[in-house]
């Protein structure tokens, strides 16, 4: 899913954005590790949280 928001981020800002070429690759290759790092950092907070209430509810 990452790589796709990635590649689209990359073509449209080709096809749409007066941006030179060198931006629109740039913004497609940092897109993706992002949007994986906070994916990641959002699953890790919910599975600490969903921890910890159920150590709180025995």
């Amino acid at each position: 899913m990452a790589l796709l928001v990635a590649a689209a981020v990359m073509v449209g800002m080709l096809v749409w954005s007066s941006a030179p070429w060198w931006a629109a690759v740039l913004a497609g290759t940092v897109t993706g590790p992002l949007l994986v790092a906070a994916a990641a950092g959002v699953r890790s907070l919910v599975e600490h949280l969903v921890r910890r209430a159920s150590l709180e509810a025995d």
